[in-house]
């Protein structure tokens, strides 16, 4: 994982709340095929993807897992996060699970990734595809479009 320079360990504080949803913003700088554990491989675009997790016991530490890079596999999101440039991260701190709702919202607006990091979802996807430009992401990821 290529964490840019303004993402750095320092940017999430251990104060943070212990539960929470977070999406993580990343860009994959080319057209590519990725394999993906159990899913297979998958054509990614070029551009930017929105991927939506939660940590119920842990948010800082998983937080610090994707700015420290993934030692070891075993979310969809570590062998994509392995390729695409992390380019920020939302943090919803919570005591209630948002995850799938977030999910929901986003898959109202962006394309999703079927399959990808939804193996414990009703949803379809919990990954989603921007485009070329994270113009149109800002808008709804105000907290009133997002989590109203």
């Amino acid at each position: 994982m290529q964490a840019d320079s303004s993402m750095q360990r320092s940017a999430i504080p251990s104060s943070l709340k212990s539960k929470g949803t977070y999406i993580l913003f990343l860009f994959l700088e080319k057209d590519q095929c990725i394999r993906i554990g159990r899913l297979g491989r998958i054509h990614f675009r070029r551009g930017y993807y929105m991927y939506v997790g939660s940590a119920m016991n842990g948010l800082y530490r998983r937080l610090k897992r994707y700015l420290n890079g993934v030692k070891k596999r075993h979310w969809h999101i570590d062998y994509l996060i392995e390729v695409a440039r992390l380019r920020a991260v939302l943090v919803i701190p919570s005591d209630v699970r948002l995850e799938e709702y977030v999910a929901w919202r986003l898959s109202q607006v962006f394309e999703s990734i079927r399959g990808f990091g939804s193996t414990d979802s009703k949803l379809t996807s919990h990954l989603f595809y921007v485009g070329q430009s994270v113009k149109n992401s800002k808008t709804i990821l105000s907290k009133g479009n997002l989590v109203s």
